[in-house]
């Protein structure tokens, strides 16, 4: 489902033998020419690039996912990118940068197949905005929740945010009804105002969707942790009052860039919880990837850092510290080990001034403790164990409030492994 640019070159050729480039010399003519061949500045500092394998990775645009430059050995490079999660618009500016990347580094594209136009682009993307409201309603009647719409994937979604997730803010199920039974005409409207970049002009539309779609999906409500963090808090504000120098009758979230400009300004340990309430995913609960495909809801807010080795990732903010790890078997006696071969025993364990929490349910069973916590750490300690079929997941979570106390039992009541953790369904 979706819309998108492919095509691929011959691999040019160089030096007296005339031999096709090698990778690294062709991703590194690529990367180099990026810069001055991405005509928008915002999009010129957005863009980040990575490597896997014999596979360029190139991040241009918010809500995109990143355009696939391949390199096959000695015959040609691919080239792929969806672009019908930002939109028309988006896909004519792709076609767009790949010709000049390709006038750059001596590639002629065979599009497969041949880019279109904006008008049928347009007409395109009404009837992909069609389908795939017809298909959430039926996901949605099958039982599916927190379904997500165009959302990157291996990132943090929402918990609980409302119908459906899109990278612009959640939209109702009326809204979704409206689209299923439009007319094609009718649906043309509904996909202007759906897709975040429509058409060819970076007008003050263009700038406002930006603007939004960076502060609902990528902004993390807090003091950024690196420069990748602090660049796209700044280009929100940019984008922002861009569009309101565009057309001064715009109306824009001024309560969002002014706490944006806050933020900015002030050290991450005189900032406090960010406030629930406004623009911004992060602000609210969020599902992450833990270890050994575990995942835990937790505020998109928290910090987190993964271990050099993965076996454990680490998240905390506000006094709030929460350590996870994970183990996995291949059985136990030549079948599959049940939660309780895992679990440590109870009967085992000293309990001692411990609150003990059971938590179960069809797939995971666990426990954990709440006790003070030892001297010179905080003051509340929750250990936990959580397992499932040949896998088990270890848990710490340290407060000093006790008002914190709902929420560690909720978090820990949280952690979720296949095939609980695929409650969500994603559309793209």
């Amino acid at each position: 489902m979706g819309i998108e640019v492919r095509g691929s070159a011959p691999l040019p050729k160089r030096g007296l033998l005339r031999r096709p480039v090698d990778r690294v010399t062709l991703f590194r003519q690529i990367s180099a020419a990026l810069p001055k061949l991405i005509d928008d500045d915002l999009m010129r500092d957005y863009a980040a690039l990575s490597t896997e394998d014999r596979v360029l990775l190139l991040w241009l645009h918010p809500g995109s996912e990143p355009i696939e430059f391949g390199w096959e050995p000695g015959e040609r490079v691919t080239v792929c990118a969806k672009t019908s999660s930002v939109g028309p618009g988006y896909h004519v500016f792709v076609v767009e940068l790949l010709e000049r990347i390709g006038a750059r580094c001596r590639m002629t594209w065979n599009w497969e197949p041949a880019p279109n136009d904006l008008p049928t682009l347009q007409r395109e993307y009404g009837c992909f905005l069609g389908n795939m409201a017809r298909r959430l309603i039926e996901l949605s009647e099958a039982g599916a929740t927190d379904l997500l719409v165009n959302w990157p994937l291996d990132t943090p979604h929402p918990v609980d945010a409302g119908f459906c997730v899109a990278p612009t803010g959640v939209m109702g199920r009326s809204w979704w009804e409206q689209v299923a039974s439009a007319t094609p005409d009718e649906l043309m409207t509904w996909a202007s105002t759906f897709a975040i970049w429509w058409d060819a002009r970076r007008d003050a539309h263009y700038y406002d969707r930006l603007g939004r779609v960076l502060l609902w999906s990528e902004v993390p409500w807090r003091p950024p942790v690196d420069e990748r963090e602090r660049t796209r808090c700044s280009l929100a504000i940019a984008a922002l009052e861009r569009a309101g120098h565009a057309d001064g009758n715009i109306r824009l979230p001024q309560a969002e860039i002014e706490e944006l400009r806050r933020i900015l300004q002030t050290p991450a340990e005189d900032y406090p919880i960010p406030a629930p309430e406004g623009i911004g995913y992060a602000r609210r609960a969020m599902r992450h990837a833990t270890t050994g495909g575990w995942t835990i809801a937790l505020p998109g807010y928290f910090y987190s850092e993964l271990s050099d080795d993965g076996s454990q990732i680490v998240f905390w903010y506000d006094n709030r510290t929460v350590q996870v790890s994970s183990i996995s078997v291949g059985g136990i006696g030549g079948r599959p080990a049940a939660p309780t071969d895992l679990l440590p025993d109870k009967a085992e364990s000293d309990l001692r001034d411990a609150e003990v929490i059971d938590h179960a349910t069809e797939h995971l069973s666990g426990w954990a403790t709440i006790r003070p916590g030892a001297p010179d750490t905080a003051a509340y300690l929750l250990q936990g164990w959580m397992a499932g079929e040949n896998t088990m997941t270890i848990i710490s979570i340290q407060f000093d409030d006790a008002k914190h106390r709902p929420w560690a039992m909720e978090t820990f009541a949280s952690l979720l492994h296949p095939p609980n953790a695929g409650q969500s369904s994603t559309l793209r």
